[in-house]
Formats: C-alpha cells, structure tokens, sequence
C-alpha cells in the first residue's frame, strides 16, 4: 500500500522523539509555558489505495503524553552603563534573571558578583563592587531598590513586601540585578574589567544547567506545594536549575590628572622716600588655580582637582596641598605676617629649611621663628582638595631689603605642589607629583603629563623639574608682566622662548623687581654734587653771552641764541647692572623757560638721543629720537658695575628767543624705571639741572638829585627819567648810583656745581663818552679835595681819569665777584650854571 508523505512525517518525527535516548532535555523547553498536567495527545492517520486504486483509511493508536512540571533558568548580563568609565567615576552593570521554566519559583541570588581580568588583559583591582540591588521585578521598576546581602538570599527571604508576590517568579518573568562598580582614582587608561553573575563551574556563562552548589551561583528554589498561585505539586522533573552570564569588556578611557597654576604677582612700595632703599617694602600676592579643561595637545586624562601630598608639618608626616615661596636674596620677611584666604581652609606656615631640600620636603611649623632672618620659605597648606574649575586668591607676604643692601633686582617664583589623588606617588599614575611654578599661564609647569619630580626619576630642576632653589634671572627669565594682581592680564605672562626667557626650556619665569636707591646725577664728573638744598637742585651754570653792542633791554632773538652744550655724570649704587633712563623736567616755574625751547639728550656711548619741546602750557614733547627712544621710551644708560658705576650724557638746549641778564633752568631727571615706561613719583631718581644764562652780571644805574645843600633829597633813587628831569636845576646834586650783582646761582652749603664767578670785574663811567654827556655839564664838589672826588663803593678800588681839573670817568675794580654776591658804586655831580 501507498502512504502520503505528509500524513507519515508527524508519527514518524513523534516516534523518533519517544525512542530518542536523551531526548528529554530538548523537549522540556519546548514544554515548558504548557499548563502542567495537560495531556498532549496525538494520533495518527492515513490512506492507501489498493491494487484496484480503491482506496481506505488507516487509523493509529493514540499516544498520550501528560505535561510535567519543569524548572528553567537564564542569566543576561546587559550593557555597562558607560563601557569606557574614567577613574572616579561610578558605573553599574545590569543582569537579567528569567524564569524558562513553566512553574513559579523562588530564585537564590548571590550577594557579590565576579569581577576579573578580562582575558589577556588587566586592570581589574581598579574597580570595586557595591552593594548588589534588585531594581526591577517582572519589568517592573521597584520604587525602593532591595538590597542584596553579601552571602546572598533566595527571593523568598527578603524582608516582607520588599519584592512583589512575595518573590515568586512565575514562568516567563524577570528579576534585574544591578551591580554597582566604583573606578579607582588611581585607575590608568586601559585598565579594564569583566563582571560576572552566577557560577556555572568550569565552563562558564552557561545557562538553565542543572545545578551544581558552588559559591555564587544563582539557582532555583522549587515552591513548597500551595505556597504560591498557580505552584504544582510536586517537584520539578529536572531538579533545581542555574545559569551564569559576563559582561562585555569595561575597560577605563583615561587616567585622573590635576593641571594647577600657580600665579604672583608684586606690589611695591618705596615708602615715599625714592632715594631710601631700607624702608622699600614688596607684598607679594599668590594665587592658585585649578584647570577644568585640557590644555593643547594633552589626551587619554581627566582634569581632576588637586588634592593632598605628603609633607612634613612640626616632624610628622601629613597630607596637604603646599603653595611655597622662597623668601627672595637680598631680602627679609618683614614683620608683618603672611595672609591666607578668609576661606579659613588654609594655614600658614615656614620653614628655615636649607633651600637646597625641596619645599614639599621641608620641615614645616606653623610657629613664625624668633628671628625672621632664618625664615627661608612661607608656605600655605590645606588638607581638602582644591575643585577643578577653581581659582583660589588672598595669599599674601611681604619682604623688606636685609640690612646693608644698596640696590638690586629682586626675584621670585612661587610654587605649588599635590596630587591628583591621594597615596605614594607613582610616576604615571593618578599620585604622580603635581607641580608648578609662576609668572606664566602653562598648568604643571609646562610639562603636560611627565613626573616633575627628580627624586623619582623625572624630569630634572633645570628643564623645569621641582626648583629647589631661589629664583634665578638667567635660568627662569622674566614675566614681562607688571600688575599687582596675580589674576589680571597683566601678570604671569612669561614664555619659554625670546627676550624674556631663561635658559631652563620649560618652568615658571622670575617676578622681578628693582629696588633701587636713586642714582646721583650731577655735573661733569660730579654725579654726587649738592646743590644749595639737596642733591635734587645741584646745578651747571654756564653763559649764553650776548653778541656785543646789544642793548641791555633787547631781547635775544633765535639767532643771538645758539645751542649751548651741557655735559653731565651719572652714578649708579647698585651691585648689578641697572640701566639709567633721563629725561628733561618742567622748570619749577613754568615761565621761566620760553615756549619752543628744544632740548636734546644724547647717550654718546650707544648713540641714543631723543629731542623735545617745550611749552609752559604742557612741560616738554618728545619730537624725535635715534637708536630707540620714543615718546614713551627714553634715553637710557646701562651701568655695569663690573665695568664702572658712572656714565655721561650731554643736554643740548636751544633757546628760541630770551631775554638778557636772565636765568633759563633745565632740570633733567636720571631715574630708575620701576613701572611703566616714563617717570613715576615712585621712581628712584635723582635731578641735576642745568642752567643757561645770558649774562650774569646784572648793573643798574639810578640816579637821585639832592638840593643844593647836598642833603635834601628832592627826588629818591629811582630810572624814572621825567621825575629826574623835573628836578634838575642848577645848583642841585645828581647823585648816580650803580648796583651791580652777579645773579648766578650760588651753592651755598653744597659742593661740586659748576658756577658762574666773575673776577676782575670792572665798572668804567664815563661822562664824556657817548651816549654819556654828564661831564660838560657837571661837576665833583669834592674834586680835588678829595682824589676820587664824590665816588664811594662798597668793595674793590676806585680810579678817576681827570680832564681840565674835573673828574671825567670813574672806575670801579672789583678783584671778583662770586654767584649772588652784590656791590654799589656811586659818585656826585653838581649841576653847572650855564
């Protein structure tokens, strides 16, 4: 007989299963959401043809199977929450617990998962587990997470209502365990991690296996009959079941690393006495800044704050962060104590530590010492980490010059030292040394991520390691910067490369500061000449004379003026190089030099010169300059004590126009340029000035007429010409008299100006001598009497030249006549009947 193909492939597929050996592990699954006790039946037909093509049915017996209870587990660990956490960072790892099987059950968790090496790879110990969580039960999100006891706990043991159904985990649902993970701070770039929930022995993620009792597996409880809804009596026939699954790789994206920057910045005061050196003070202030973004060119970390460092605070070892400042050469700590932030979350402290020991190696105390001299650093500790993205100010010291010093750059550099977190410092790591040092805005000294430590094989002090040291001109430079601020613009500006820079090729850059006694400036080879008052109006007077014939009541024109040349000498008190700049000063009467007057200084060593202009309205101009100087620049004089303390410089001034017999002062200032460019009353310096006259010796003649009784004075000494002519009668006396002075500057109690003397100093008056007349009109009464006639004088000797026995000219000779020293000269004429 003949079978369709299609009736015949369920009975014989339905046979092979019945006579399978082993065949029951398959067909569990697949009956596992079947209702238990149900009968499945089958029976099997079919028909055949016979040999007339009549064909009949065929009928098979029924087969019966009756539904088991059978138990199923499965363990899916799901995503990280971030598969490439950062150190510091706190992540979970999800598993999905499933029932598979077709009765409720009770489901043992354990109370710690297996975190390992990946295969190949490690890093593991940087991750430590929590506290286990269910968090969710058949999909649903418990509004109070259950805790997972360390040594585990079958469902239906958690504290009453904590689970739902008193956990019973019907066929097909779900619990989800969480599995917290803490990154260590310490944790490095490619540490990496695998979690594990579960123990299925050798062979691991396996799932629904029979169960084995091995520490932390999760496992199947069977219900004890009637204890849950829809729970079939009996027990499973496949016993208790477990499964395991492991997460994916975790594997740590970056390291912690702090970026700090250490800023200053000075204040300077000279306590308004330039020339004093010992009563300068510097205050120096500090801020410390922790950085929130990578700087350029710097990957693979993450900015962190900066936290503790080891350091030795009254002989013990603590943890703090350390801001340091080595107390600059030349200088003292003044009495005045240190500042710390009003945030109360720093102290201060010192140290008299050689400065050779590094500062987070020092002994610290918070006790001042006695005797400020032994003071080599102040420091600021704090035992909190400083937060990224922060900006910590309100340190400040304050320095005094040691006794005996006499001028010089002062230098310093502040330092900050920490952690990116806590513990021995290991290079490359999290507690790797973070280090700076100030005047420029490059965190961490400029070395991106390399161990700034020499003590452990870093980078070395002179390529920008940790300095223990003072600061050092040549190997740090300069900060260009010259605020007081140490968060303004204008501070920590230093750079690695140009003018400025020292020869260390990364690390911070000196704030300097030049405390300067003033320089002396003074006439030619005489810097340190004193003027009538002081050393700021010592003077060089010299004459402009007057071409002959002028009258003595005309002006001087520009031609009648030429360029007079001064030379003048400075001096420096300094021990190091300074340079000395000059500029011209108003007079302290602004009339007293004509508008349009040029002034010239010239540097003939270097060939430096600037030119101004001068108008009482707005003092002097710069015009124009050679060799560097501008208007806000001027000419300068570098002195080099190793080569000498002095230099020279010449003052050209030209007059436009001026009067004669008069006084033309052009103070110049030599100065020590302590801020911006250009004098500032805080600048050091000192004046010299240098004076023109033209002519020096002033006379002026008046005259008086007496009556005839040569007493009665009709009309006083006077110039007034119609008061004299109105007197004049016959018989009356005219009386002349001639005062003469020498109306140059006298240095009274100083020393070393250059003045003005005249000697051999004549006066001739002759009343025969055009425009003179007096003589044929005139007469001496007392000639010849008396040899000289009428003629007194208060100094010098008299001479009379006679002409048909009168006196026709009187000479006065006054051997000298010294600056502001005065005389008079008089004699009688009688006026003649005509």
């Amino acid at each position: 007989m003949t079978f369709r193909r299609n009736r015949w492939s369920y009975r014989q597929w339905l046979v092979a299963l019945l006579l399978a050996s082993g065949s029951m592990s398959i067909a569990l699954p697949l009956m596992a959401q079947t209702q238990i006790g149900d009968q499945i039946k089958n029976t099997f037909t079919g028909t055949f043809q016979d040999n007339n093509g009549q064909e009949f049915t065929a009928t098979s017996n029924e087969v019966v199977l009756q539904v088991s209870e059978v138990a199923g587990l499965t363990v899916q660990a799901q995503a990280p929450s971030k598969a490439n956490p950062d150190p510091d960072d706190n992540i979970t790892v999800d598993f999905v617990i499933t029932n598979v099987g077709n009765d409720p059950t009770f489901v043992f968790i354990p109370g710690q998962a297996t975190i390992a090496d990946p295969p190949s790879q490690s890093g593991s110990g940087s991750f430590t587990q929590g506290t286990l969580q269910i968090v969710e039960f058949n999909g649903t999100t418990l509004t109070t997470p259950v805790n997972i006891p360390t040594n585990g706990l079958s469902s239906e043991s958690f504290p009453a209502n904590a689970l739902p159904n008193g956990g019973a985990l019907n066929a097909g649902q779900t619990i989800k365990v969480r599995v917290p993970l803490a990154v260590a701070s310490t944790a490095l770039k490619n540490d990496s991690v695998i979690v594990s929930l579960g123990n299925t022995g050798g062979t691991a993620d396996q799932q629904n296996i029979g169960f084995t009792n091995d520490a932390g597996s999760v496992f199947t409880n069977n219900i004890p009959d009637g204890n849950a809804t829809g729970e079939a009596a009996g027990n499973p026939v496949n016993g208790q079941r477990e499964a395991m699954d492991t997460s994916q790789v975790i594997t740590v994206g970056a390291r912690l690393q702090s970026f700090a920057t250490i800023l200053l910045a000075r204040d300077y005061q000279n306590g308004n006495t330039p020339g004093d050196v010992s009563d300068d003070r510097i205050t120096y202030n500090l801020a410390a800044r922790i950085e929130r973004d990578l700087p350029t060119g710097i990957t693979d970390v993450v900015p962190t704050a900066l936290c503790q460092t080891e350091v030795t605070l009254e002989g013990l070892n603590v943890n703090r962060v350390l801001v340091s400042d080595a107390i600059p050469a030349d200088t003292v700590l003044s009495s005045a104590n240190p500042i710390a932030p009003v945030d109360g979350t720093w102290d201060v402290v010192y140290t008299t530590s050689a400065l050779t020991i590094p500062a987070n190696q020092a002994n610290w105390t918070a006790t001042r010492p006695t005797d400020s001299s032994t003071i080599t650093r102040v420091g600021y500790l704090r035992d909190t980490c400083i937060p990224t993205n922060s900006t910590v100010t309100g340190f400040s010291f304050t320095v005094e010059p040691v006794t005996g010093f006499n001028g010089g750059r002062i230098v310093n550099i502040a330092q900050i030292f920490g952690q990116s977190t806590p513990g021995t410092p290991v290079t490359d790591t999290a507690t790797q040394i973070v280090y700076d040092e100030s005047g420029d805005q490059d965190p961490n000294n400029g070395l991106g991520l390399a161990n700034p430590d020499p003590a452990t094989g870093g980078v070395t002090e002179n390529n920008g390691g940790i300095m223990a040291r003072r600061a050092d001109l040549d190997l740090d430079g300069t900060d260009p910067g010259n605020g007081t601020s140490p968060i303004a613009n204008d501070t920590n500006q230093g750079v690695n490369t140009g003018s400025t820079a020292g020869t260390k090729p990364a690390g911070g850059e000196t704030v300097a500061q030049t405390i300067a006694s003033a320089p002396a400036n003074g006439p030619d080879t005489q810097p340190g000449a004193i003027g009538p008052n002081n050393t700021d109006d010592d003077f060089t007077n010299v004459i402009l004379a007057p071409p002959a014939a002028i009258p003595a009541n005309q002006q001087l024109d520009d031609a009648q003026t030429p360029p007079t040349v001064f030379n003048n000498t400075v001096q420096s008190f300094s021990s190091i190089p300074q340079v000395i700049s000059l500029l011209p000063q108003p007079p302290a009467s602004p009339e007293a030099l004509p508008d349009g007057t040029i002034v010239t200084i010239t540097n003939p060593a270097n060939g430096q010169t600037a030119t101004y202009t001068y108008s009482s309205a707005n003092g002097f101009t710069f015009v124009s300059g050679q060799g560097g100087p501008t208007a806000t620049l001027p000419v300068t004089l570098p002195i080099d004590p190793n080569v000498s303390n002095t230099g020279s410089y010449t003052v050209t001034v030209d007059l436009p126009n001026a009067e004669q017999a008069t006084e033309y002062p052009i103070p110049i200032i030599a100065f020590i340029d302590q801020g911006a460019p250009g004098f500032d009353a805080g600048d050091p310096g000192n004046i010299t000035i240098d004076r023109i006259y033209t002519g020096y010796i002033q006379v002026i003649k008046e005259a008086r007429v007496l009556e005839d009784d040569g007493t009665t004075e009709i009309v006083p000494f006077t110039t007034d010409t119609s008061q004299l002519t109105d007197a004049a009668q016959t018989g009356r006396f005219v009386e002349y008299r001639l005062t003469y002075t020498n109306i140059s500057t006298a240095q009274g109690n100083g020393t070393n100006n250059i003045v003005l003397p005249a000697t051999d100093f004549s006066i001739v008056d002759d009343g025969a001598a055009a425009p003179n007349n007096w003589f044929v009109s005139t007469q001496d009464p007392s000639f010849p009497a008396q040899a000289t006639g009428t003629a007194t004088s208060s100094s010098g000797t008299i001479s009379v030249t006679t002409t048909n026995g009168d006196i026709q000219a009187y000479q006065l000779t006054v051997p000298s006549l010294n600056p502001g020293e005065t005389g008079t000269f008089t004699f009688r004429r009688q006026i003649s009947e005509q």
